[in-house]
């Protein structure tokens, strides 16, 4: 066969260049990873006369998590529910602390001092408190019988609980009538308190003060915060969400400082000797916005909305960090939820849901009702566990293998042989996980606002092939 002139060289150019346009597409600028929810598992569930509140996870010093609910399983007298990760399951759910007057223990705050867990939740009378050493949070008789702390007023919307560098505790509740925001510090072993103090009062009849909270900074500031309503608006709509802060451990408090205006609710945290601020909106108004402070409230970093799109609602974005210093939120989407991680290099990952829509309305979401309250917590160092509430009536729990080093916990909790089962109740019958609409349940990773698909550590591996057969092409029509 003739050729012109040139003619090979060109060809060979053109094969050799198509194969380094087809390297550099698949090669991307990141490696990004990707791993999927197991299926959600029904783990405790009351009969209709029965109810349940608010399931909180807790990750301890020694590296166990734990799991609390309230619930009152057929209208009976409430109770405190627990159980723990017992690798590769949750153990069976049982009832450790009894309600001392027969109602709610909601909302409950956990506070992990010493070795021990303290309890903390209001009544008519005042805040009441139990506590419990770690590794005997499965016996109910290990655990002391609840006492009381007074308030001069009846306490009802929120509760929060935090303790300062000193050890003395700092309580914080709305009154009953709303009127009100009001805090005590009490003393180390809770035995004696100072006189409660009115942080804030409402400054008109149209306006009232509920949700309040409270987290001591690193640097041992007490920082506050509630919420104000509006009783003439719809669901008592939120006015503004309001913080102050102390650096006299409570003495003495800072001017209100109004956070975010309109249909928002707030929180302040710190994990990992980082304080963290979220700011979410309500149905209609939407987002999930957070920020972070390395100098304890000095400064703050840009606000990132992390919403994973619409029907979010009044929900709280709960955080847990696992073994590599990566960050995962939950936030929750139209019945349905998601984390969003922020890896050690500043780099976020996309909305990852738990499961299709298609399938939390098949499993876990009765209509009518709400799917609520999810939380989240790192055991082991790589699994992590998402717990939510559905209709007040049942708990479901999924999970999903992290790309983190393992790190075994360091203390065990007293557990009964003949109580680990898988599951509390039977497993329901749930179909196969299938893909979210327009996407898949895969976690993608941002670099510079672009998101690399996870399909890339698999393309990267065929790259040694890919390359292999360049070669063999280019000589062959070189030869030609």
């Amino acid at each position: 066969m003739n050729h012109r002139p040139g003619s090979t060289v060109e060809l060979v150019s053109i094969w050799f260049t198509t194969c380094i346009l087809v390297l550099v597409t698949v090669s991307g600028p990141v490696v990004a990873q990707s791993f999927d929810w197991d299926q959600p598992t029904e783990f405790f569930r009351v009969t209709e006369a029965g109810d349940l509140q608010s399931p909180t996870l807790l990750l301890d010093a020694f590296g166990v998590a734990h799991a609390f609910w309230s619930a009152s399983p057929d209208d009976a007298r409430y109770a405190l529910y627990y159980s723990f990760w017992d690798s590769p399951v949750w153990s069976s759910p049982i009832d450790v602390l009894a309600s001392a007057d027969g109602d709610d223990l909601y909302p409950f705050i956990l506070q992990e001092d010493d070795g021990k867990l303290f309890v903390f939740w209001l009544t008519g009378r005042g805040i009441m408190y139990s506590s419990c050493s770690l590794d005997q949070l499965d016996n109910a008789h290990a655990w002391l019988p609840p006492e009381l702390i007074p308030t001069s007023r009846q306490a009802w919307a929120g509760l929060g609980v935090a303790r300062d560098p000193v050890g003395q505790w700092h309580f914080v509740y709305a009154s009953r009538q709303l009127d009100s925001i009001r805090t005590m510090t009490c003393s180390e072993d809770l035995n004696s308190c100072a006189p409660e103090t009115a942080v804030a009062t409402a400054p008109t009849d149209d306006t009232w003060l509920a949700y309040p909270g409270i987290t001591a900074a690193p640097n041992g500031d007490i920082w506050l915060w509630w919420h104000e309503l509006d009783p003439k608006g719809t669901g008592f709509g939120h006015q503004r969400a309001v913080y102050v802060r102390s650096a006299s451990l409570g003495r003495d408090w800072s001017a209100q400082v109004g956070l975010a205006e309109g249909y928002y609710a707030a929180n302040f945290e710190v994990r990992e000797g980082i304080m963290v601020r979220t700011v979410v909106g309500g149905t209609g108004t939407g987002g999930r916005y957070i920020s972070f402070s390395y100098d304890s409230g000095e400064s703050w970093t840009e606000a990132r909305n992390i919403g994973a799109g619409a029907g979010e609602g009044m929900q709280a974005v709960r955080i847990a960090v696992d073994s590599t210093g990566t960050w995962h939120f939950v936030v929750e989407a139209s019945m349905n939820f998601a984390t969003i991680s922020k890896f050690s290099d500043g780099t976020w990952s996309k909305p990852a849901f738990i499961a299709s829509a298609s399938l939390i309305e098949s499993c876990c979401h009765t209509p009518g009702t709400t799917t609520e309250n999810a939380t989240i917590v790192v055991s082991d160092g790589n699994q992590l566990h998402l717990f939510f509430e559905e209709a007040n009536r049942t708990i479901w729990t999924t999970s999903r293998q992290l790309p983190a080093p393992r790190i075994s916990a360091s203390g065990n909790p007293t557990v009964n042989a003949e109580s680990r089962v898988s599951q509390a109740l039977p497993t329901p019958e749930i179909p196969a996980l299938s893909a979210l609409p327009g996407g898949d349940l895969s976690v993608t990773r941002s670099v510079d606002g672009e998101i690399v698909p996870a399909t890339t550590p698999v393309l990267l591996g065929l790259l040694p092939v890919l390359l292999l057969i360049c070669v063999v092409i280019v000589i062959k029509r070189g030869g030609k």
